[in-house]
């Protein structure tokens, strides 16, 4: 098991291993890397930490193998406006 971050970057977002130097996943928007990290997660143990912005905590999601939605989905519809130009 593993813990994930989900941070800013300059150039987007990224998903990266605690301890890691290099991120498992990049994208431009939260919400494409939140979609991706689904995929990417599925089948694994670990927890996943996102964070806002300005690098505070959003939610801590403990996957068991299966990937766990909670807020996924409030933040896709929330990314999805945004990357639309809608919000």
């Amino acid at each position: 098991m593993g813990d994930y971050h989900i941070n800013r970057v300059p150039e987007g977002w990224q998903l990266i291993k605690q301890g890691a130097t290099r991120p498992s996943k990049r994208a431009l928007t939260k919400g494409r890397l939140i979609q991706e990290t689904e995929r990417f997660l599925r089948g694994k143990d670990a927890v996943l930490i996102i964070h806002n912005e300005d690098g505070t905590t959003v939610e801590q999601t403990y996957q068991a193998g299966k990937v766990v939605p909670r807020q996924w989905a409030k933040w896709q519809e929330s990314e999805s406006a945004n990357d639309k130009g809608e919000a």
